[in-house]
């Protein structure tokens, strides 16, 4: 993806083409045609004041939206993405289908905190990460239906890193969380696999790669603390492996 080199982009969650439907930047009411999860944010940011939406002030306040447990029933079973400036505009809304959507940004828009909904309730995919690489991009939310909510936004490890490094450690912490897991027998598939995304996310935030917050779903939590001990044993030694690897990287440069 080069954000400079085309009129505009398309920012695609999970890699696949999807539905499009762009929006333009505004801070009017919501439209009944407005897509749920666009509400949601929109009614999440309101009395935000201008220029202090934040990568973090989103994730607080959507996470005090889904104290409202009826909040989630309105979300489809589809995903869909929107795209907020720092001011707290929709700057554009997407409908796409159960695993992907797509983001149509203009070139020179102001940078944005990319929001979208998993179904599933999922942690952030590498194809999500790797949205960070966009400069415009500050960062990416996903919106679990289970009430789990995941945020990434590039953190100190990534200076002086280029963008096709971090994607090769991204894949790496994948491939690395996927082997350490498979020698732990105790872990049964279904269990390890539906935390995968978040704790290759986790490794990566502990490798300062990126910065990490999330907040699990009730069901999702107590599943994760079934294993949370060789859960949190795997991320740190991924993380630690990755640090090392990142060392040596910059020393080769």
């Amino acid at each position: 993806m080069d954000p400079t080199g085309i009129a505009r982009r398309i920012v695609t969650f999970a890699g696949v083409a999807s539905l499009l439907l762009a929006g333009a930047a505004s801070a009017a009411p919501a439209s009944t045609d407005e897509p749920a999860l666009a509400r949601l944010v929109r009614d999440a940011l309101a009395g935000a004041a201008p220029g202090t939406v934040t990568v973090d002030e989103v994730f607080r306040r959507i996470r005090l939206a889904l104290r409202d447990r009826s909040v989630l029933t309105r979300l489809p079973p589809n995903e869909q993405a929107v795209a907020v400036d720092t001011r707290g505009h929709i700057a554009a809304a997407t409908e796409g289908t159960r695993t992907t959507v797509n983001v149509d940004l203009a070139a020179g828009r102001d940078s944005v905190v990319l929001i979208h909904n998993h179904p599933g309730g999922r942690g952030l995919s590498p194809a999500d990460i790797a949205q960070l690489t966009d400069p415009s991009v500050l960062g990416v939310i996903a919106v679990g239906h289970d009430r789990s909510v995941y945020a990434a936004s590039l953190g100190r490890g990534f200076e002086g890193v280029s963008y096709p490094t971090f994607m090769r450690f991204v894949s790496a912490a994948g491939a690395d969380t996927r082997r350490r897991i498979s020698g732990e027998l105790s872990l049964a598939g279904e269990v390890y696999e539906s935390h995968l995304e978040h704790m290759v996310s986790s490794a990566l935030g502990q490798a300062g790669m990126i910065r990490y917050q999330s907040v699990l779903g009730d069901l999702r939590r107590k599943s994760f603390d079934l294993f949370g001990n060789v859960f949190d044993r795997i991320i740190e030694d991924v993380a630690r492996e990755m640090k090392a690897d990142l060392k040596r990287a910059r020393a080769r440069h």
